[in-house]
């Protein structure tokens, strides 16, 4: 499992993408060891917890908040942790979500006043011509759309539920 977050996070980093291979490959070994440590029970927890974790993060991948890999990556970490661990590793994800995200958001802030404030710079407000005189021209918008890597956030569930296990 921590090899796995360790790929996911990285990947996630570099090229804001966790790959079907890496994603559904762990949800494969994480139900494959509990079915060699518990045989058809422990495969059932597995996938208890696999579809767990896909479920709870779903909402947010239909609503475009979070990307297709991310929900994957919680029903591995799902699938490696079981159904009651996965709630734990849930909710500690979606608090440090929240958190980078706020975080990133008073960076970008932070970054934006500090740039504008003092510098000795103008800077110019990029327009474009409409029929209606001047607009915002979209590739100047720097705003909220950029992606956020979810990964770390979902490690440190993960990474939770594990000492929640006393693994």
């Amino acid at each position: 499992l921590i090899i796995f977050l360790l790929v996911a996070v990285i990947s996630d980093l570099g090229d804001h993408c966790i790959p079907n291979t890496l994603t559904l490959g762990a949800a494969a070994v994480g139900v494959c060891s509990h079915f060699y440590l518990g045989g058809t029970h422990g495969a059932a927890v597995a996938l208890g917890g696999f579809a767990l974790g896909l479920t709870f993060l779903l909402p947010f991948y239909l609503l475009a908040g979070m990307g297709a890999g991310d929900v994957k990556m919680m029903g591995a970490v799902g699938a490696f942790v079981g159904p009651q661990a996965t709630l734990l590793a849930v909710g500690v994800t979606l608090i440090c979500g929240a958190l980078g995200a706020v975080g990133l958001l008073l960076y970008g802030a932070l970054g934006a006043r500090g740039a504008s404030a003092g510098d000795g710079v103008e800077h110019q407000r990029h327009t474009a011509p409409t029929i209606a005189g001047q607009a915002d021209h979209p590739d100047a918008r720097h705003g909220l759309k950029a992606r956020f890597p979810y990964a770390p956030a979902i490690a440190a569930g993960a990474l939770a539920s594990l000492v929640y296990l006393k693994v």
